[in-house]
This record gives C-alpha cells, sequence and structure tokens, in this order.
C-alpha cells in the first residue's frame, strides 16, 4: 500500500539488536541496507534517487541517525518528528 501510494520501493530491514549488538551496529546494518537498496533499485524497477527511510516508535532514531551519515538521495518518512 506504501509503495503503490508512494511510488517508492518499500523493505523491511532486520537489523542487529541490542544488547547482544551495541550502537551504532543496528545502524550501520540500517545503512548498509539502505545503500544496498539504491545500488539495486533497478531491480525492483526503482531509482536510487526516489526511496525513503522511516520508522516507527524508537525505530525513528535509526532512520534519524541514518540521515546524520550524510547520505543523499532519500527522504525521511516518518509518522512522528523525524
Amino acid at each position: 500500500m506504501i509503495a503503490n501510494k508512494t511510488g517508492r520501493i518499500i523493505v523491511s530491514v532486520d537489523y542487529r539488536l541490542a544488547p547482544e549488538y551495541t550502537f551504532p551496529t543496528p545502524v550501520q546494518d540500517a545503512y548498509d541496507a539502505l545503500v544496498w537498496v539504491s545500488e539495486n533499485a533497478a531491480h525492483f524497477n526503482g531509482t536510487a534517487s526516489n526511496f525513503g527511510v522511516g520508522g516507527y516508535g524508537p525505530y525513528n532514531q535509526i532512520c534519524i541517525d541514518i540521515a546524520g551519515k550524510g547520505y543523499e538521495g532519500f527522504s525521511l518518512m516518518s509518522n512522528s518528528n523525524c
């Protein structure tokens, strides 16, 4: 539904969690997934310049951290003030 309404590629990232994996491991996993989607967007009939990052609740912090890494070509999509 989100993909159809936005025209963007939607993926769900299963990143490593605390306490076994401490910061910044989850952020790096999410960032690596973002880069992978960007590099492989054509395989999903998408473009590397048209995708978003979003999260719900505590996962918003990960999208904020990814934005802090300075990755260009994505926008933040969130249910809060990300």
